[in-house]
């Protein structure tokens, strides 16, 4: 896999529902026997559509990577939510997901080494 094949960029709103796809469906990969079956089942795509459309057209919505021009992950981050963190000088990033078949890739090393320029 060679990095020029991974793209990054900042999620549109036509996003919204891949990377709702992208969260729920890499929950139930990456948690299945650390949470109950029925609970990674109850992971509803059409709510984390909604928080992501929201997310998005607040701007404060995550970057997205592309595959072979297939939506494969995505980050977020934002101002530190610890109480103790200087939030001018402390930033955190909140998720990077990303699908199965992309795990091992190199995408979520692309995904960080793109979310931490965000000021």
């Amino acid at each position: 896999m060679s990095a020029n094949e991974i793209s990054i960029r900042l999620a549109l709103d036509s996003d919204a529902r891949a990377i709702a796809e992208v969260h729920v469906n890499s929950w139930r990969a990456a948690y299945r026997g650390i949470f109950t079956d029925e609970y990674l089942a109850s992971l509803s795509v059409d709510q984390r559509e909604q928080m992501w459309r929201d997310a998005i057209a607040t701007n404060t919505g995550p970057l997205v990577a592309e595959l072979r021009n297939k939506l494969v992950g995505f980050a977020s981050s934002g101002k530190s939510r610890d109480d103790d963190a200087k939030t001018a000088e402390v930033a955190e990033i909140y998720a990077i997901y990303l699908t199965e078949s992309a795990w091992g890739l190199g995408v979520a090393q692309a995904l960080y080494e793109k979310v931490i320029e965000i000021p």
